[in-house]
């Protein structure tokens, strides 16, 4: 169920607010017959037991490029999506997402003449090795199952294209290429399991288990204009005056105002504040989020006077617009057009409940069982806020700790995170689970070491940006590249912006991809097959 709340102002933007529906028809995907289709794989339940048994885990080829016997594979995983984000309906459309049609990884498999396998991530999607996403159920989803099951399916999977296994990962040069949590589970292959697969691509790869809270505004402020940046923080400081020391009558009254008067916590109210500003990780297409600021500049609809035609391309970009200087409108009216903006996005909308994070009917709390209908997020949603929650690997934005004049509220810390994590797995999280410094431990996070073939690439626009490492602000500087592991910056580029179709309208995309594409070409022609896989 998708509902779309369109900007009444001038129509020229919608925010999307999602409810999965995992209910979805997905049989048709595993229909698709000859070099484009999908197939099951049996996968161990646990690792360490194999005595566990086995699931049922899926994966999508295209070996329309596979040259035949001995050929490359180019491997990902969704990471935590399910397979028909990707995969679009195979048997009537045949349709694949964009970077699988445009993209690097396509370039790549014209390039080596190599088949595309996609391996869904155990528990998202259908490919989930319990009956149900208890607590105690949910103890198969860990890092070292996610890195242990890529690895056993390169080993040992007998492929739809290849019934002969004669590119296996022990035959043929497998490509491990993935981007943001798989392009972290990349990487973090190469350091705890390597010698199956050849060589690796980690693009966006969020790598280091940390705190948001230091490491993910910074890059959205930036990319705001600064009357907008300013505005914003002005709105943000004010309302956490109001929060620290305000009446209750205040609260209550500046809560209406946004249409949020149905959250009773207060920093269940400030975290929706943040939620009405759009996406601007992809990057893909800014014009929501220029938009968003011009609403609160007091310049929605006016073509020459606008955030979105300043940040239009330099070939459509009209004369340069006049615009409120770096200082912004002011708090007074950027507050009254944040307000009105939140209040359309969220009064009267049924999925307010969803901001009700201590409401333990709250439906993003009870849906536990798989497959099922109506407003209950999926089983994919939890099954990703068990690894931020019990294998922390990051969490959503939260306000920095150490300073003023975010556009965040100081009321979304890691502490409010924490809570809805003992909100959605009670049990697991009043026993003993993992720090940062433990994931840290067992994946090598962002750490200065020796690898092997393994490629870093991220954007500078990318919020993750300075949870990877190639940000300057890890211990010691961003990662140095090297021959064998070569770090590659792409300047204003965003979430793993090389492997998606937009790339080619950046020029310092496609030259920073057109880096790793040769490298990894290289690479490839210097396989050999491995007698002893690690």
């Amino acid at each position: 169920m998708k509902v779309l709340l369109c900007q009444a102002f001038a129509a020229v933007f919608c925010w999307s607010v999602t409810a999965i529906d995992n209910s979805i028809e997905e049989s048709t995907l595993l229909a698709a017959p000859g070099l484009i289709g999908s197939g099951t794989f049996q996968q161990l339940i646990d690792h360490s037991d194999p005595k566990s048994g086995k699931f049922s885990e899926r994966y999508f080829y295209d070996a329309t490029k596979w040259k035949g016997p001995g050929s490359p594979v180019i491997f990902s995983t969704t990471g935590e999506e399910p397979i028909w984000t990707v995969v679009n309906n195979l048997s009537n459309k045949k349709e694949l997402a964009a970077y699988l049609q445009k993209g690097a990884v396509k370039i790549l498999a014209e390039k080596l003449g190599a088949a595309i396998v996609l391996l869904e991530h155990r528990y998202f999607g259908q490919s989930v090795p319990v009956s149900n996403l208890s607590d105690a159920n949910m103890r198969f989803n860990t890092p070292q199952n996610s890195v242990a099951d890529n690895v056993y399916f390169a080993r040992n999977a007998v492929l739809a294209f290849d019934p002969n296994g004669s590119s296996v990962a022990t035959k043929a040069p497998w490509v491990f290429i993935g981007g943001s949590l798989p392009g972290a589970i990349a990487a973090w292959t190469e350091k705890v399991s390597p010698g199956t697969f050849w060589s690796y691509w980690a693009s966006s790869a969020t790598s280091q288990g940390m705190s948001s809270s230091t490491y993910t505004l910074p890059i959205i402020e930036h990319g705001m204009p600064r009357n907008c940046s300013n505005d914003v923080a002005k709105v943000v400081a004010e309302i956490d005056r109001i929060g620290t020391s305000g009446t209750e009558l205040e609260k209550q009254e500046l809560k209406k105002s946004f249409g949020l008067s149905l959250l009773t916590h207060y920093d269940d109210f400030a975290a929706a504040v943040f939620r009405a500003i759009p996406d601007f990780q992809s990057g893909r297409d800014l014009s929501e989020f220029f938009a968003f600021c011009d609403i609160i500049e007091g310049v929605h609809g006016i073509p020459a006077q606008s955030n979105v035609a300043k940040n239009r391309p330099a070939d459509t970009k009209p004369a340069r617009p006049q615009l409120p200087g770096p200082e912004g409108v002011g708090l007074a009216k950027a507050l009254a057009a944040y307000a009105s903006i939140s209040r359309f996005t969220w009064e009267g909308s049924p999925l307010i409940i969803t901001l009700q994070t201590y409401n333990s009917r709250n439906p993003i709390y009870t849906g536990q069982q798989l497959n099922q209908r109506g407003p209950s997020p999926s089983s994919d949603t939890r099954a990703y806020r068990w690894w931020q929650c019990i294998w922390p690997s990051g969490f959503d934005p939260v306000a920095p700790a150490n300073r003023n004049g975010s556009i965040i509220s100081r009321f979304v810390s890691d502490e409010y995170m924490v809570h809805q994590c003992k909100m959605h797995f009670p049990e697991k999280m009043a026993q003993s689970h993992a720090s940062w410094d433990e994931l840290n431990a067992f994946t090598g996070g962002w750490s200065d070491r020796n690898s092997t073939r393994l490629l870093y690439i991220s954007g500078d626009h990318d919020p993750w940006f300075h949870m990877t490492p190639l940000s300057p602000l890890r211990p010691g500087g961003a990662l140095k590249s090297t021959e064998d592991r070569p770090a590659l910056v792409i300047p204003g580029g965003h979430h793993a912006v090389d492997l998606q179709p937009e790339c080619d309208r950046m020029p310092a995309c496609v030259e920073v991809r057109a880096k790793a594409i040769e490298k990894t070409v290289h690479w490839v022609k210097e396989f050999r097959p491995p007698t002893v896989l690690g």
